[in-house]
């Protein structure tokens, strides 16, 4: 709550564009950990238009997953469109070359997890069902994971891909949950 005080000074004066598109998304990064994901979502959201209009890749890239990671907690269905829509947007920008530098082993991690996860949800969630492309993706997360270093999204990456697993009663479950 201290940080947020100072972020919506920030906000309020509005001297510099580039910093106030980047202090939504603190916000939104603030009400996530709060736990209040329809806030965050709101302040991503500001965050992603304002972004867009300053053609600031990087900080639009890292918003974009920082607003997908916050819709994998919302488990109101009504939300899975927007959802899909956000990957489908975080999607196309990895195929475009002017992104081609943002996309770090790390963030493709992030990307390919995110993915992952819309399509190993249930049926009461913002996500879909879909064994072969959640899988794929997995594999993806974890080549980057390994490439990037970042060993603490593995317990993560494979704990979710055991769960795929499980939901289709393979043995392989085992394996990854371990």
């Amino acid at each position: 709550r201290f940080g947020n005080s100072y972020y919506k000074i920030i906000i309020e004066d509005n001297i510099d564009p580039s910093r106030t598109a980047r202090t939504y998304g603190r916000m939104g990064e603030c009400f996530k950990l709060q736990g209040d994901y329809y806030n965050s979502l709101t302040y991503y959201k500001k965050a992603i238009n304002n972004l867009k209009e300053l053609k600031n890749r990087k900080s639009l890239l890292i918003n974009s997953l920082n607003m997908a990671n916050v819709y994998q907690e919302i488990t109101d269905e009504s939300y899975k469109e927007d959802r899909l829509d956000l990957i489908n947007e975080i999607m196309a920008t990895k195929k475009d070359s002017s992104y081609a530098g943002y996309f770090t082993d790390g963030r493709n991690t992030i990307y390919h997890g995110i993915v992952a996860n819309f399509y190993n949800c249930d049926e009461n969630t913002s996500g879909s069902f879909d064994f072969k492309i959640a899988k794929y993706h997995y594999k993806k997360a974890i080549k980057y994971c390994e490439s990037s270093n970042a060993t603490h999204r593995f317990s993560i990456i494979y704990a979710n891909y055991g769960n795929l697993y499980h939901k289709e009663k393979k043995d392989s479950a085992i394996f990854f949950l371990e």
